[in-house]
């Protein structure tokens, strides 16, 4: 298996919602996200959500346009915790493409969002 771990949101204003860009997950089995804040007070939902859109079918170099929340891939954060979003096997869900996505609810501060990821 090979790994993957990327920066989804890196540092980025979590007192807004966000959306990470699109990751490849054309030959990912398993994997998780994880989110940490630099404020102690912020709140909101993680969400990691999949996408079917055809890379052909998009203008080049657009982002996929229709999203799905991951059955099962969606955390709460109370208080600036940092929270795990995993989706293990992944095979359950197979998408082209994922993102994560922040709401924001109260606080500020900054979000990072990491994946780990196992693939073939």
């Amino acid at each position: 298996m090979k790994p993957s771990n990327p920066i989804m949101i890196n540092a980025l204003s979590a007192a807004s919602n966000k959306n990470s860009a699109a990751i490849n997950a054309t030959f990912m089995v398993y994997g998780s996200i994880q989110a940490s804040f630099s404020d102690s007070a912020a709140a909101g939902t993680l969400v990691l959500q999949g996408s079917n859109d055809p890379e052909e079918l998009l203008p080049a170099g657009a982002p996929p346009i229709n999203w799905v929340n991951l059955a099962g891939a969606t955390a709460t954060v109370v208080a600036g915790a940092s929270v795990n979003v995993g989706y293990v096997p992944y095979v359950t869900g197979s998408f082209r493409w994922l993102r994560a996505v922040w709401t924001h609810s109260a606080g500020a501060g900054t979000i990072t969002v990491t994946g780990f990821f196992q693939g073939v």
